[in-house]
């Protein structure tokens, strides 16, 4: 069953209904997809947060690398 994830409402909501009914793998699940909507969006900070929710570590580290790596490129490290 697919689940439409169009608000920070609906998606809070799901997860704290997964938490309470012990569906750790469907939460995590549902904190990756919203993850990587807030990332296409460009909204990384709070992608960054529901990667970490979903536990999805490998993502944390890209997203930082990647962060650290447009910051070097820029300039604004070696000032």
């Amino acid at each position: 069953m697919r689940v439409p994830l169009d608000s920070q409402t609906q998606v809070d909501k799901l997860i704290d209904l997964c938490v309470d009914l012990h569906l750790e793998s469907q939460r995590a699940d549902i904190c990756l997809a919203r993850a990587r909507q807030l990332e296409n969006g460009n909204e990384v900070g709070l992608a960054l947060s529901y990667f970490e929710k979903g536990q999805s570590f490998v993502d944390i580290e890209r997203i930082c690398w990647d962060q650290f790596e447009r910051l070097l490129l820029s300039g604004i490290l070696s000032r």
